[in-house]
């Protein structure tokens, strides 16, 4: 017989992995349905919806546990975006379009979607093993539209440009989740890393290069935290890499440009390979632009910073670097505040990361990943889910370890936030 208590846990699990995943995956069926089947419907409403009437449900459980911290998180966040509505009524549109371009509203998105996802996380009653299956589950349906409009529809190379941007971005967390993917049945392990080493295939070849950077930094992380590898094995293939990398620098144009005409001949265009041939791989577009409007605004509100939302009005947008937004809301001394302890949150977490179970362990690298890499060269905060639910899990770790400060591992001393360290 199932209480009450773990029907509400399994109920919370499935609107947290919900949250994680909805975007996603609407886009990806949109994909299919009006990209490649022609056919003039969207699935946004329904999705989008159902992820409303989580997000009301969040706020529900916030008030009837009379969560604090999620309580006062809140009502900065609605003090931040009513203030820069006041002082900046011209660009209120900015943050805010309407109900129904709910994914356009980035101050909606928010409060709906991104602020409920960090409320599941604090609330601490979600079962991790069940979320990242449900996370899996999502992610198969992810992959297998991505690679059937890719490999079928030619979609993203033949579409217009910027396409591939959200083609790839929009594959990341399913990707990483692929290839994280521990199953009990071994072919459906080795079916979903297959899907995510495809799927990291496509994004090399048709992806954008912030989508690179991202896998490199999941890859690199991966590779740091795992507990199958020892210490000497490790400084092994650290150093075979080295010679291997050393190796491909050396000859990079003639290795890079036999892969283009290998591909060439089989009529596969690669972005990638092009800006690696003509030497633009690392050049940033219009972010250096972006970045250096937003230290010149700063220089007339150097201390205090422009508030929440404060780079819209400056670049018309967002910064698309998340130490840059933070240093225009927040000024120079409680910008750099931030994001020290946001940087040592993460350090602190990542070192104690092979403690934790396993699933918990996964959920902080896809968050790592696309909550944080993704945010230094793409995005903003204010609308990526997935950097809330970093947020939510560097709490909780912390107020874990301040609880449990003499036997962090022992059953005994685990507090009541519930996060998992493995026995």
């Amino acid at each position: 017989m199932i209480t009450r208590k773990e029907k509400s846990k399994i109920l919370e699990t499935h609107c947290l992995a919900f949250l994680l995943m909805f975007s996603f995956l609407s886009y990806f069926l949109n994909v299919l349905i009006q990209n490649c089947f022609k056919i003039p419907v969207s699935v946004s409403i329904v999705f989008y919806g159902l992820a409303m009437l989580i997000g009301v449900f969040s706020y529900y459980k916030v008030c009837t546990r009379g969560d604090v911290l999620s309580i006062l998180i809140t009502i900065l966040f609605v003090l931040g975006t009513v203030f820069f509505s006041l002082l900046n009524k011209d660009y209120v549109s900015l943050i805010y379009i309407s109900f129904e371009k709910i994914a356009y509203s980035p101050a909606l998105f928010l409060f709906f979607f991104c602020l409920p996802t960090l409320f599941f996380v604090l609330g601490c009653n979600v079962d991790y093993k069940k979320l990242f299956a449900y996370i899996i589950f999502y992610s198969r349906i992810i992959l297998i539209i991505f690679l059937v409009a890719y490999v079928v529809f030619d979609f993203a190379t033949s579409s217009p440009g910027g396409t591939y941007m959200s083609f790839s971005y929009n594959a990341l967390v399913a990707t990483c989740a692929c290839i994280l993917s521990k199953s009990d049945s071994k072919w459906k392990t080795i079916f979903d890393k297959l899907l995510g080493l495809l799927s990291c295939v496509i994004i090399f070849v048709a992806g954008a290069r912030g989508c690179l950077v991202c896998l490199a930094g999941f890859f690199a992380a991966l590779f740091v935290t795992s507990r199958s590898i020892s210490f000497s094995k490790k400084v092994f293939i650290i150093i075979l890499v080295s010679i291997v990398g050393l190796i491909i620098i050396i000859n990079f144009k003639s290795i890079i440009h036999s892969i283009y005409l290998f591909l060439s001949a089989r009529d596969i265009h690669s972005r990638t390979l092009e800006k690696l041939m003509d030497s633009s791989f690392i050049n940033g577009s219009d972010r250096f632009k972006l970045w250096g409007k937003v230290f010149d605004a700063l220089k007339k509100s150097p201390v205090l910073g422009y508030g929440l939302w404060g780079d819209r009005p400056i670049v018309n947008g967002y910064s698309h670097n998340l130490f840059v937004e933070l240093l225009c809301s927040f000024g120079y001394i409680f910008g750099t505040a931030i994001i020290l302890a946001l940087f040592f949150g993460i350090l602190h977490l990542f070192i104690g990361c092979k403690r934790l179970e396993l699933w918990v362990r996964n959920m902080f690298l896809i968050a790592l990943t696309y909550g944080f890499f993704q945010l230094m060269v793409s995005d903003t905060y204010l609308v990526n889910i997935w950097f809330f639910a970093l947020f939510g899990l560097l709490i909780v770790f912390r107020h874990n370890r301040t609880e449990n400060n003499v036997k962090p591992l022992s059953d005994e001393n685990i507090c009541r936030t519930e996060l998992s360290y493995e026995k």
